[in-house]
């Protein structure tokens, strides 16, 4: 399963084409974006804990994951991902995954899910990725928002808005019954992908 695993995680790293750009702020505060045109070498790292106690290992597989999502992502060094594989037994794995909202949104990450259940079996089969391309670059939207707005559309549309929004009250009377707590709780969502009995396959 592994070679197979790597090398979907792998071919599954290109289609995203994670590092278009990075993110940072100059000296003065003022953001900053670089575009980058090298691929990057994403490696999905491996860890085995098999020959640990059955308590031991859960608890360790825990652990890493929570430190998985404890690291900060830094727009200054590319990729905005990261992902690493558990190997819990002979025929088990655990596969934990970690993408900055910037680059992935939660809608967008299940079908990456799919895309990556996808290759896998594809690799399974001996079989050429068929996923199609990604379309439009991250940089590209910004590159096109930055002319629009120097254009003068942005500032078009504010005026409209405005003009339209003109005779609304200006607070709206809501429901108060259900309030923000002080505190994130950061809840985890849970991803489920049936795959063919023929890919877990040792």
């Amino acid at each position: 399963m592994l070679p197979r695993w790597s090398e979907a995680y792998g071919r599954w790293c290109d289609g995203m084409n994670p590092a278009d750009v990075l993110w940072w702020a100059d000296e003065s505060g003022e953001p900053m974006q670089r575009s980058l045109v090298d691929a990057i070498d994403v490696r999905l790292p491996l860890m085995d804990l098999q020959n640990l106690d059955l308590n031991e290992r859960e608890e360790r597989a825990s652990k890493i994951i929570a430190e998985q999502g404890s690291v900060a992502f830094d727009f200054r060094q590319a990729p905005l991902f990261r992902g690493v594989l558990l190997r819990m037994g002979e025929r088990e794995h655990v596969f934990d995954s970690r993408c900055h909202h910037i680059l992935c949104d939660e809608w967008s990450q299940a079908c990456s899910m799919e895309e990556l259940a996808e290759l896998y079996e594809e690799v399974e089969r001996g079989e050429e990725p068929t996923l199609p391309q990604t379309g439009n670059a991250i940089w590209g939207v910004c590159s096109r928002t930055r002319k629009e707005m120097r254009a003068g559309k942005f500032q078009r549309q504010m005026e409209y808005w405005k003009a339209q929004l003109a005779e609304m009250p200006q607070a709206l009377e809501l429901q108060i019954d259900h309030a923000r707590p002080c505190g994130q709780s950061f809840p985890r969502g849970i991803h489920i992908k049936v795959w063919k009995a023929t890919c877990w396959r040792a």
